[in-house]
């Protein structure tokens, strides 16, 4: 599909529909711009990269699965767009993603805003479930600072009940500061993730402590 007939779609107007499936490639930006359903969609599965700019205002969005199947090239690094922002998500999975970059921007942190302790921030305000699966050459999850996590005018993933990073097997360390912020989190699963199994057996792992106050964790 080309940009003219992307627009001749007009998504925008179609105010009914709550779950959309899209699939982009490289070189249709323009396409996948003019693509841009209307803010009531609920669920989308979008497929491909680059994101769209729009992706950010669904702000009724419950359910957003990104995948990069067409994309997982090693020695490629995508970064994910400022998803935290999204006042109403409770589901996010980043599938077959390859290599990844994972950072403040992903939670939509702005390096450059200074910290406003008269008001406060919350970043995935709803999320419940958040999901990482077999982005094999993904190595780091950018944490937050010592000043940031005790920061009381910065919310994060205050909803979050269920993080699993499953196939992750480049994986190297989780964001300690990052996930103790995540105040409801019950389960944490990471299935076939080979660097952190090392530190985290139960009981006696170098860093089973920093996670031993989450009620549920899987580790193999």
């Amino acid at each position: 599909m080309d940009e003219h007939e992307a627009r001749k779609a007009d998504l925008r107007s179609k105010k009914f529909i709550q779950e959309l499936k899209l699939t982009t490639w490289h070189g249709r930006i323009e396409a996948t711009e003019a693509l841009q359903p209307h803010p009531n969609l609920q669920i989308l599965h979008f497929r491909g990269f680059p994101f769209p700019k729009w992706i950010t205002t669904l702000t009724n969005l419950r359910s957003l699965i990104i995948n990069g199947t067409l994309m997982a090239r090693p020695g490629v690094a995508y970064s994910l767009p400022p998803l935290g922002k999204l006042p109403l998500l409770e589901y996010l999975k980043v599938d077959e993603w390859g290599m990844l970059h994972v950072g403040h921007e992903f939670l939509g942190i702005s390096e450059t805003e200074p910290s406003n302790s008269s008001s406060t921030s919350v970043l995935f305000p709803k999320l419940k479930t958040l999901i990482f699966k077999d982005c094999k050459w993904w190595r780091e999850w950018e944490d937050i600072n010592e000043e940031q996590e005790k920061d009381t005018s910065i919310s994060i993933f205050p909803c979050l009940q269920e993080l699993q990073l499953t196939g992750c097997w480049s994986f190297k360390a989780l964001p300690y500061r990052l996930i103790r912020k995540a105040s409801s989190l019950q389960s944490l699963r990471m299935i076939v993730c080979y660097e952190p199994k090392k530190g985290h057996k139960q009981g006696t792992g170098q860093d089973w402590s920093r996670l031993s106050h989450i009620p549920k964790v899987e580790i193999w």
